[in-house]
């Protein structure tokens, strides 16, 4: 399933979320948890806040993992 994204988000955050996945699968999660937070707060928020408030907590979430 190679769906796109309907959302522009840099490679830099897309390299950033990949280095803190320990395995693929935890990658593909976080994207799609990436996205869904896109979604909900869009209206609210600009996307790159949300994109470094989503890093900042995957990152404490993982780091110990990788």
């Amino acid at each position: 399933m190679n769906k796109k994204s309907p959302y522009k988000i840099s490679k830099k955050y897309l390299k950033q979320v990949k280095e803190c996945s320990n395995n693929n699968s935890t990658y593909i999660n976080s994207l799609i948890n990436l996205e869904t937070a896109i979604v909900e707060y869009k209206h609210e928020y600009n996307i790159e806040d949300i994109l470094e408030h989503f890093l900042k907590k995957f990152y404490n979430r993982y780091r110990n993992k990788i």
